[in-house]
């Protein structure tokens, strides 16, 4: 399976939806696929989280935002960028 851009807008759309929280995603190399307007950037943070399988909480846009390894059958295909909301406390 491979993450691309029509997808991740899907996946960013109805995490979005679920939890109620601006969502992020990347693909394994960190580079934003949804739920960023703008040039294409990319996220060290979210290559960490891929990378390392550990989530990772790091500002972001003056956004604190906690990256998390999105895993399917032992592969990481992306990357949720959640942003943290007040009052939740990111397990580290």
């Amino acid at each position: 399976m491979q993450l691309n851009r029509p997808l991740a807008e899907q996946i960013a759309g109805k995490t979005q939806a679920i939890l109620d929280r601006r969502v992020l995603v990347t693909d394994t190399s960190g580079q934003i696929l949804a739920g960023h307007e703008g040039a294409p950037t990319t996220i060290a943070e979210a290559l960490n989280s891929a990378l390392t399988g550990r989530q990772v909480v790091a500002d972001f846009q003056g956004l604190s935002l906690e990256w998390l390894p999105f895993v399917y059958e032992g592969k990481t295909l992306g990357v949720f960028g959640l942003v943290v909301a007040p009052g939740v406390t990111p397990v580290p």
